[in-house]
């Protein structure tokens, strides 16, 4: 049994594989490793409720301040400068070593930035909660911001934004906003409700340089030049691998290659989360999530699996999104071949469901939480029902759920 484990990262996955190990009986010294000053916060918050100050920074916190004492989880607010795996050992930036039995990487992701690209005072990403200080300080009536990238945290700060009284323009590179998670359908109905916020939505736009000065930034691309007061770069995101990587721990499809235990290709050392390249759903291809529900059950069943477990993580991807008075649920795949649409688009809730010949692989929601459970598990089980019954909205999806069992 171990007598020490190190966590490193402060997010929802390093605060749940802490909480996880701590329930399953682990009595040795606990660390998480967390370079940021502020203890663990909740991220999704930052692009909405935060940056429209709804919520303060007391309440984003993960957890309380005693909960780390109460769980004797020690905080350390330091860099790792270098893993060291032949000495279970952790360099720090500052100087010194953590020396460890067991090894967590649960170091999330990065914003990601265009080739070239210059760091400016008006260019901003928003991963983290200096960043949102910076863009919540920013939304004052009549500032023009420019957001480079149409996915969720593009569109959720251009709701932001909009609601603040800025001029926001969003420039999306393809055909149609939050073209990753959503159906058409969805981003259709999402970007009228933008556009009747005056939010400007330009498709298929190529940036090609973000030029910021103190007094403000040019853009360029599709033969334009565009001067603006702000530009937000919503690009995605790319794992943090850094640290992996210097130590020759396998790498693939941009993540820290894991089994479905969340062990790496170094002795000792568990990955989990953003970061994480782990065994998919369909026949065990390596795939990279990176969503909040993901972060907390892949840690969670990966600290399991530090202590002895042996079951294999079996989750299924769910994200999430508001805008304006929009809740948006995403489970499974976001896109297939087929998209049946229950509801309205034009008014009230809808619910699509995503499908591989007849098989249901995804779904997504508009204002229709009821139905996540059942969607849950039609997807869980890859269902296969008549498409006449799937679109007809007068049978509850729970009636449909029954006829499987």
């Amino acid at each position: 049994m171990a007598d020490s484990i190190i966590i490193i990262g402060g997010g929802v996955a390093g605060v749940s594989a802490a909480e996880e190990l701590r329930k399953c009986g682990f009595n040795g010294n606990l660390t998480i490793l967390n370079e940021e000053r502020e203890l663990p916060y909740d991220r999704p918050p930052l692009s909405k409720s935060y940056a429209s100050g709804v919520l303060d920074e007391e309440e984003l916190l993960l957890r309380p301040p005693e909960w780390y004492e109460d769980h004797k989880v020690r905080l350390c607010h330091e860099r790792a400068a270098r893993l060291l795996p032949h000495h279970r050992s952790i360099e720090l930036a500052g100087g010194g070593l953590l020396r460890y039995d067991l090894l967590l990487l649960a170091t999330g992701a990065r914003a990601r930035t265009p080739a070239g690209f210059e760091s400016s005072s008006r260019i901003l990403t928003l991963r983290n909660l200096a960043d949102a200080r910076r863009f919540r300080a920013l939304l004052h009536h009549g500032q023009r911001l420019h957001l480079v990238g149409g996915g969720v945290i593009g569109m959720e700060c251009a709701a932001t934004a909009a609601l603040a009284g800025c001029q926001v323009t969003v420039l999306e590179a393809g055909e149609r906003i939050m073209e990753r998670f959503v159906p058409p359908v969805i981003s259709d109905v999402l970007a009228t409700t933008h556009r009747r916020n005056a939010v400007t939505i330009r498709e298929r736009f190529r940036v090609g340089s973000i030029a910021g000065n103190e007094s403000g930034v040019v853009i360029t691309g599709s033969g334009e030049v565009i001067e603006t007061d702000w530009v937000l770069l919503g690009m995605g995101a790319k794992a943090e691998i850094g640290l992996a990587q210097a130590a020759g721990i396998a790498i693939e499809v941009g993540g820290i290659k894991v089994d479905g235990e969340g062990r790496t290709s170094e002795p000792g050392i568990f990955a989990t989360g953003d970061c994480a390249a782990f065994p998919g759903p369909d026949g065990g291809k390596l795939i990279r999530w990176e969503n909040w529900t993901h972060a907390r059950d892949h840690a969670r069943s990966v600290a399991r699996a530090m202590l002895g477990d042996t079951c294999s993580y079996n989750g299924i991807c769910w994200v999430w999104s508001n805008q304006y008075d929009f809740n948006v649920q995403v489970t499974g795949q976001s896109n297939a071949e087929t998209v049946l649409l229950r509801g309205d688009q034009h008014q009230g809730p809808l619910t699509t469901l995503h499908l591989e010949g007849n098989r249901i692989v995804g779904a997504a929601t508009v204002n229709n939480p009821h139905d996540k459970r059942a969607l849950h598990q039609l997807v869980r089980a890859r269902a296969t029902i008549s498409r006449e019954i799937l679109e007809d909205s007068s049978i509850p999806l729970s009636e449909i759920v029954r006829t499987l069992q």
